[in-house]
């Protein structure tokens, strides 16, 4: 059966076939493409986030308050308790109509569709005919019910429709209506015009636009709002048909194109104009306040009024939507969409965040894609609040979102593929945390280097050669790579970076390349670490009759040059500087003193809690090479060492039998402060109890200096206490 194997594209074949130029295009033409069809699962997210802008005006306080000349008169709860449950008798909304005769218009979202009694209807129509500002609303809808209206009703549309009307095709796309619910003729030719309070409820449950016009029995009829403008300002509409529907409506200082429906600007409820039908009813509201007035009259009472959800509140009077829009119309502060703005603001985002793919950096990638969005937000806000264009910025989000996806994808890919070969290219000769360091950034793969505070530890191992002489070469590997092996353990633990094997010895680096915390104090942890993981190896080497092996071990911390140092062709990451230098000084010092740990004053001063562990001071120094002098600490153990624990603190010559630490360092501090002091009698009597009841070797050393000086040989009056090392 023949084998298949899935294989990637290389990144030289992703950049040949420019895949982000290719994505770019794509996307810019799906989402220009995309807003044009209307997606029914995308239109209500698209929408919610259009609608999110009236809320944002709110939050802001950007203030849009409605024209003072447009009135709303409810027949509210104070008016419904005063008069009685609506409907009222027929006389009282004639009387009402008569305080209001003169306002410009009084649109009434009140149907009439049933006689009361001869008098009070014969009383109301004859009301409208003396007020001669009335505009009667009517219902059209598209239900399965059976129409009931009269061939005298449907008659008296004729005044109500549109007149003044340009066809560019023989078929428009304007909505057919088969249904209404009409006021009766009386009351349809006894007022001044009549207008539909028909509102368009979007996909998702919302009411958000008017609609222009209707077609209804070959009438093309006007919304409730747009009658109140033609008739209270005497004002001509044009209107221009084509295929699609409404090309271009024109009334007063209102122009629009592709206008099948008009977006509502909606007011806040707090801020609409309102009086209650009975302070009109009783003279409380003088009929004078409605001269020159645009009246919208209709019921609000909570037990009664209709409730339209509107992306201002969830519930919205329905008389409130034909009150927004009448003030919109004569205001000329209707929403306008601009597809081609919606296109441009699509392709400008998809572009930048095409810009921001090129930043190398994730974190800054990312952010710069979140300012895409940013940008995107701002400006569809300010084009809505400054010139009310209502830019569906969905699209653009969705668009950055999609191709920012697409281009981490590509880039996880293109990584995987660098990383396979980066991989196999520079694991045999560099450090496995090198290479996720590398795989992490590709461009440190060239020469050169940075500053930076490191933790350096030496190890070299003592006693090797007697090893060597018993074995043969493929023995000598076998116990060397064991060795290493545990050692190197205890250093990756710790999160150090192996740097070398250098023969018998080994480097290793802290902090580098990648930040750790605390890095003095790992590296002093790896230290004692290792000398437990001796223990354990001698253990092993004396039941093999190998013989046993010490170590010395020198940690420094400074601030070095790390990075790859080499060749074009061939190249290390290593550290350099005399930090380093310093770190291996110490631990060839160690063999001078005959202990296993030294570290130096730099990383004493950097360890987080030096309590941690039983430290002293063990000297002062001039390493070969140097001037300054150097404070040298003895690292003995954990500070939670058990006093009666084995430790190879001193190896071999050096053991200290009793393990009393603490007895040892403050003895020895003690000893050491007289000492640099210059009291060398003193100094000498401590030295010398240490040396004999903890065979302690540094205290022979300078019981050594002491008798020295008390020879006649006393150190000058500038005397730091530094002892001059001669040898490396």
């Amino acid at each position: 059966m023949k084998r298949f194997r899935l294989k990637f594209p290389s990144e030289k074949t992703l950049k040949k076939y420019r895949y982000r130029e290719a994505l770019l295009i794509a996307l810019v033409s799906f989402f220009v493409w995309l807003p044009s069809v209307q997606v029914s699962f995308i239109q209500s997210p698209m929408l919610r986030e259009a609608d999110f802008r009236f809320t944002l005006r709110n939050l802001l306080g950007i203030e849009f308050l409605p024209n003072p000349n447009v009135v709303a008169v409810e027949i509210d709860e104070h008016a419904v308790s005063q008069v009685g449950r609506w409907p009222w008798d027929r006389r009282i909304i004639g009387d009402l109509l008569s305080n209001m005769s003169e306002a410009n218009s009084v649109a009434m979202d009140i149907l009439f569709s049933e006689p009361s009694n001869e008098a009070s209807d014969a009383y109301l129509a004859n009301k409208m005919i003396d007020a001669n500002n009335v505009i009667l609303g009517y219902i059209l809808l598209n239900d399965n019910t059976t129409s009931t209206v009269s061939s005298d009703q449907i008659s008296s549309l004729l005044s109500c429709a549109y007149s003044n009307i340009d066809l560019e095709s023989e078929t428009t796309n304007i909505t057919l209506i088969t249904n209404s619910q009409l006021s009766l003729s009386r009351f349809l030719n006894s007022a001044m015009t009549c207008g539909y309070f028909t509102i368009l409820l979007d996909s998702d449950g919302i009411y958000r636009r008017y609609a222009t016009a209707l077609v209804y029995e070959e009438y093309l009829l006007a919304p409730l709002a747009i009658q109140s403008v033609r008739y209270g300002q005497n004002q001509l509409e044009h209107i221009i048909l084509n295929e699609r529907g409404v090309k271009k409506f024109e009334l007063g200082n209102t122009s629009l194109t592709d206008a099948n429906s008009i977006l509502v600007n909606f007011y806040n409820k707090e801020d609409v104009q309102k009086v209650s039908a009975y302070d009109i009813y009783t003279g409380a509201i003088s009929p004078s306040f409605f001269r020159g007035k645009y009246v919208v009259m209709g019921v609000t009472d909570l037990g009664s009024y209709d409730i339209r959800p509107t992306p201002i509140s969830k519930i919205y009077p329905g008389l409130y939507v034909h009150y927004s829009m009448l003030s919109n119309l004569l205001d000329n502060t209707i929403l306008v969409t601009k597809p081609y703005f919606t296109s441009l603001l699509i392709t400008l985002a998809i572009f930048f965040a095409y810009l921001a793919s090129f930043i190398r950096q994730t974190g800054r990638r990312v952010a710069m894609y979140f300012v895409v969005i940013l940008g995107v937000a701002l400006i569809s806000n300010l084009l809505f609040f400054t010139n009310l264009y209502l830019v569906y910025a969905f699209y653009a989000y969705v668009g950055v979102i999609s191709f920012a996806l697409f281009k981490e994808f590509l880039n996880i890919l293109i990584t995987e593929i660098k990383s396979s070969n980066l991989r196999k290219t520079f694991e045999t000769y560099v450090s496995t945390e090198v290479v996720s360091d590398i795989l992490k950034n590709p461009s440190k793969l060239k020469l050169g280097g940075v500053s930076k505070e490191i933790s350096i530890l030496f190890l070299d191992i003592r006693g090797f050669t007697s090893i060597s002489e018993r074995s043969t070469p493929e023995g000598l590997v076998k116990v060397i790579n064991h060795i290493f092996n545990r050692f190197t353990h205890e250093i990756v633990n710790n999160e150090g970076l192996l740097d070398k094997y250098i023969g018998d010895a080994i480097m290793a680096l802290y902090n580098a390349p990648l930040d750790i915390e605390n890095h003095g104090d790992k590296a002093v942890i790896s230290a004692l670490n290792i000398m437990s993981a001796l223990d354990e190896l001698n253990k092993e080497f004396e039941a093999n009759g190998t013989p046993h092996i010490g170590i010395g071990i020198g940690i420094n911390t400074d601030e070095c040059i790390i990075g790859n140092i080499g060749s074009d062709f061939r190249f290390v990451y290593t550290a350099m500087g005399d930090g380093v230098n310093l770190a291996a000084r110490l631990e060839s010092i160690t063999k001078f003193y005959q202990c296993n740990i030294l570290i130096s004053d730099n990383t004493y001063n950097k360890l987080s809690n030096p309590s941690a562990f039983h430290i002293r001071m063990l000297d002062k120094i001039v390493v070969k090479g140097r001037t300054e002098p150097t404070s040298i600490y003895e690292v003995l153990a954990h500070s939670n060492t058990n006093n009666n624990t084995n430790s190879n603190t001193n190896s071999n010559t050096n053991s200290n039998t009793n393990n009393n630490y603490d007895e040892l360092i403050r003895l020895y501090q003690q000893a050491l402060h007289l000492y640099m002091n210059r009291d060398f009698v003193g100094a000498s009597k401590i030295f010398i109890h240490l040396y004999r009841t903890h065979n302690d070797y540094p205290s022979g050393i300078f019981i050594s200096r002491c008798k020295y000086f008390l020879q006649g040989n006393m150190p000058p009056d500038d005397w730091n206490g530094a002892y001059v090392m001669t040898s490396k």
